[in-house]
């Protein structure tokens, strides 16, 4: 019976370490440790160029007064190393580095330029593949108008591939008429974006070291409108098949 409990015990504690190691808190001493800032990060990435990572959670209150929330955002945010996430009162939340698999974050968080605290994060790095865009405006919000679901993905010498098995999108001027509703596969590569109508394309500008994520950007008439870090589930598939098309 005590064993089970210490067992136990172990357990709740390892289960409550992985939950706060997904996320950035920052508690505020002169505030009587009033927890400040926190950062949901979702996934993170290691580039040839530059480091990246997803956020989807970020919330703060005020120095001044602990019950005035001035930041509580749950849209998904890709952040790089090269910049900084700035935030109120003169915080700003910078990744310093991203170990050799991708999978742990240096981030230093200061204040007024002044380092004032740092921490290792460790992203969750859920498998999902589906890329989805909604536009944050007017009548669109949360109106999803392109979904793309990438079944593999594969870093190359030369060039960096990734296997597309599902492509919807609707209209902007009329959100019930689906304009591409595509099931067949197809390889898109980092040099040629995949075309998609009504102004918009999707780029691969990375895949990491181990082939697993992709980081792509999505363009609107030539301006990037969003980007995400896709971590892709690598479906396997052990036969080569092809098929003509009367």
């Amino acid at each position: 019976m005590q064993f089970r409990l210490k067992l136990c015990l172990v357990l709740c504690l390892f289960l409550i370490s992985i939950a706060v190691a997904e996320k950035y808190e920052f508690n505020n001493e002169t505030a009587n440790g009033v927890e400040i800032i926190k950062v949901h990060f979702k996934n993170s990435f290691r580039g040839a160029d530059q480091d990246l990572a997803t956020i989807d959670q970020l919330w703060q209150v005020s120095d001044v007064d602990s019950s005035q929330v001035i930041i509580n955002n749950s849209d998904e945010l890709v952040i790089t190393s090269g910049t900084p996430l700035n935030l109120k009162e003169g915080y700003g939340l910078t990744i310093k580095s991203i170990d050799i698999d991708g999978n742990k974050l240096y981030v230093e968080l200061s204040k007024n330029g002044e380092v004032i605290d740092s921490k290792i994060v460790i992203p969750p790095q859920i498998e999902n593949g589906l890329y989805s865009y909604s536009p944050d405006t007017g009548s669109y919000e949360d109106i999803e108008l392109i979904k793309v679901h990438f079944r593999n993905s594969f870093r190359g010498a030369d060039e960096d591939l990734a296997s597309v098995d599902q492509i919807w999108q609707v209209s902007e001027t009329d959100l019930y008429q689906v304009i591409i509703n595509n099931s067949d596969q197809i390889i898109m590569t980092s040099g040629t974006p995949l075309v998609l109508e009504e102004g918009y394309e999707l780029a691969i500008k990375s895949i990491d070291i181990d082939g697993n994520k992709v980081y792509i950007e999505l363009y609107k008439d030539g301006k990037v409108v969003d980007a995400k870090i896709i971590v892709v589930p690598q479906t396997e598939d052990d036969g080569y098949l092809y098929i003509t098309h009367p």
